[in-house]
């Protein structure tokens, strides 16, 4: 009987799901505090359409780190409050 070698482990635990989640989390924090802040820094007529998408990206950026916190939630654990610095 021929034997085969064992895959290699490719499982993940739940803490290491957590740390990404939370990693992920960390950085759309930063998104969301950059987009507000170049969003209103910029000014003059010639930026106000780039300050505008800014917002809207900002806004995008908040309902991701709201889904990732649920998962973080659901996980068991306690999302981030603060972005990585």
């Amino acid at each position: 009987m021929a034997t085969t070698a064992a895959a290699p482990s490719t499982a993940i635990t739940r803490e290491r799901i957590v740390e990404l989640l939370n990693q992920d989390l960390e950085r759309e924090y930063q998104a969301i505090i950059a987009y507000v802040n170049y969003s209103q820094v910029l000014k003059g007529a010639a930026y106000m359409n780039i300050a505008g998408e800014l917002e809207v990206h900002a806004k995008e950026e908040l309902a991701h780190a709201l889904k990732v916190s649920y998962w973080i939630d659901l996980m068991g654990a306690c999302p981030p409050s603060r972005p990585s610095l």
